[in-house]
């Protein structure tokens, strides 16, 4: 048994050999022919790949290679954008955070002026004609006409009454503008 063991084996050796040789001088093709063979077998062909279909995936791995640099750049690129935009809006929501405590001081100024107006006109109601419309005569020409708007109707009218001609016309036409 050893005899035939040994025999077969320097008869692959022999036979890799004389292969090696013939393809070195071109005399045979040896991988071109294992190649035909196995491309005859039918279920061993659909797993063989030629040179052909590695070029072109070789060709389709480039392009994709290159789509994704692409895409990739894109997205830094819209990744900066968006590092900008969130930048602006933190910006616009301290501008608003800002004008809205703006809005609510003057809402409040307004309150305390709206309540010392009408404290003022209820004194002013209190008043006879004649000395309100001495006092009324000191007083700024848009803030009488304020004073003199959240009046009653007859309590204006009689101010208005002791009051210049001139004045009471002015008074009246900012209070009408209003």
């Amino acid at each position: 048994m050893k005899k035939v063991l040994f025999f077969l084996i320097l008869f692959i050796i022999l036979s890799a050999m004389l292969i090696w040789s013939l393809n070195a001088l071109e005399i045979i093709n040896f991988k071109a022919s294992v190649v035909n063979l196995l491309n005859r077998i039918p279920f061993v062909k659909q797993y063989m790949i030629t040179k052909a279909d590695i070029e072109s995936k070789k060709a389709e791995n480039k392009k994709l290679s290159t789509e994704i640099q692409q895409k990739n750049k894109e997205i830094a690129s819209f990744e900066g954008e968006i590092k900008e935009l969130k930048k602006d809006l933190k910006e616009m929501e301290l501008a608003f955070e800002d004008e809205k405590k703006r809005n609510q001081e003057l809402s409040s100024k307004q309150e305390t002026k709206k309540e010392k107006l009408n404290k003022l006109t209820e004194i002013y109601r209190r008043m006879e004609a004649p000395a309100a419309a001495s006092v009324i005569e000191q007083l700024d020409r848009k803030f009488a006409a304020e004073v003199l708007a959240n009046l009653k109707e007859e309590q204006a009218a009689a101010i208005l009454q002791e009051l210049s001609e001139g004045l009471a016309a002015e008074l009246s036409k900012i209070i009408g503008s209003e």
